[in-house]
């Protein structure tokens, strides 16, 4: 069973029905498997990609190497549907955000062979999808794959938009717009370098809001994730960040809400404060802890 947080309470009820079915076996598996108090609803939690315990327990002996598969999918935004497709070059951080749950989850980054990427790169040519969404954690971050990989998307006209660190393509868009880059999703985060500071996020608000810049005078689509609600922030200083983010030219944004998700140095931190039990809360869109200056309702009207 492959959750996240907010879907853990599902996730239980999925494993009572499969053991009132007689099941023996109910793992647990994907982000939502380093969740709380797991142990007594599950035989085994999977912490990580679950291909290697999953190939383990099947045939007895290790998995040698992951072959990517082609995952084709469909992009909709504003009304309009593209095939795209998803690629990994890497899994695993271990940066140390301290919002993020990955370093908990699964701190090994681990690369994907480039021979055992190239028959979905030719899937992705053959579906004509619109573009290619990388996701790893943070692309070209000391990932020497990362550069074989634009370039044989470049060599079959694939253009790609990847999931990245700023301060990692600051400088270099106009070289990645030749070799068929279409756009990046970024960290924008916050527009308080004190905020950035306070969970270890490695870029500063100038040189990230410059690498928009950059994005946009090449005309490639800049995406953005922003959070509102960190501890010192006031609810005039959200509304303001929020007025700034739509003057930032954003092709799109994911704005979310500070969330300590368990196990992070940010749940750990914040154990006191937090105030919500209820894990289908823990979404990104519901404010779980005791912040100073608004309620969760507040929080949702922000």
């Amino acid at each position: 069973i492959s959750f996240y947080t907010w879907s853990t309470p599902v996730a239980i009820e999925m494993a009572a029905a499969a053991r009132e079915a007689g099941v023996q076996d109910i793992w647990g598996g994907n982000y939502g498997a380093i969740g709380p108090e797991l142990e007594k609803h599950f035989t085994h939690l999977v912490k990580g990609p679950g291909e290697a315990a999953v190939h383990h327990y099947v045939y007895g002996r290790p998995l040698p190497f992951v072959r990517h598969p082609a995952m084709l999918g469909r992009s909709g935004f504003r009304g309009v549907s593209s095939p795209v497709g998803y690629l990994y070059s890497k899994r695993g951080c271990n940066v140390g955000c301290t919002f993020c749950s990955t370093p908990i989850f699964n701190p090994r980054e681990e690369a994907i062979a480039m021979e055992n990427i190239t028959d979905a790169l030719d899937a992705y040519r053959e579906a004509r999808v619109a573009h290619v969404i990388i996701y790893d954690e943070s692309f070209f971050l000391d990932n020497p794959l990362a550069e074989k990989v634009v370039d044989a998307l470049a060599e079959r006209s694939l253009p790609w938009i990847c999931l990245t660190r700023a301060d990692l393509i600051r400088g270099r868009i106009g070289e990645l717009t030749d070799r068929a880059m279409d756009g990046a999703i970024i960290g924008i985060e916050s527009y308080k370098d004190a905020n950035h500071a306070d969970v270890h996020k490695r870029d500063d608000v100038y040189r990230v809001r410059d690498t928009v810049r950059e994005l946009n005078q090449y005309g490639r689509r800049s995406l953005g994730t922003f959070m509102i609600g960190f501890e010192r922030d006031r609810i005039e200083d959200m509304e303001f960040d929020v007025r700034q983010l739509a003057n930032e030219g954003l092709f799109a944004c994911q704005l979310t809400l500070l969330t300590p998700f368990h196990g992070t140095k940010l749940w750990r931190d914040m154990a006191p404060l937090i105030n919500e039990t209820d894990l289908s809360k823990f979404d990104l869109y519901h404010l779980v802890w005791d912040h100073p200056d608004m309620s969760a309702s507040e929080a949702r009207d922000v």
